[in-house]
């Protein structure tokens, strides 16, 4: 995945109009699932899913219902939700 963002990286005006929401609601799903914090950092990253950042709200809620609190961390982390989580205790969600 390094080189696949290394090798894209310079080439994004190309490519950038082919990251389509539901391309990157499907890297998302994949990355989380893997449970890999450097490898979700640099996915987020190359796909740019900050961009869409709240339309992972759902997911996010689900894994949180889930339990699986390191990973909801470390996503509103690296897609700056932490205001959104911070407001309200995780167990509302």
């Amino acid at each position: 995945m390094e080189s696949f963002a290394a090798w894209i990286a310079p080439q994004e005006d190309n490519w950038r109009h082919c990251l389509t929401p539901h391309l990157k609601m499907e890297a998302f799903n994949l990355v989380t699932e893997q449970k890999n914090i450097a490898l979700t950092r640099l996915v987020f990253q190359t796909f740019h899913l900050v961009d869409n950042a709240t339309d992972y709200l759902e997911k996010i809620r689900f894994m949180a219902k889930c339990r699986m609190f390191k990973e909801v961390s470390v996503v509103i982390t690296v897609l700056q939700l932490m205001e959104e989580y911070c407001s309200k205790p995780m167990y509302l969600m």
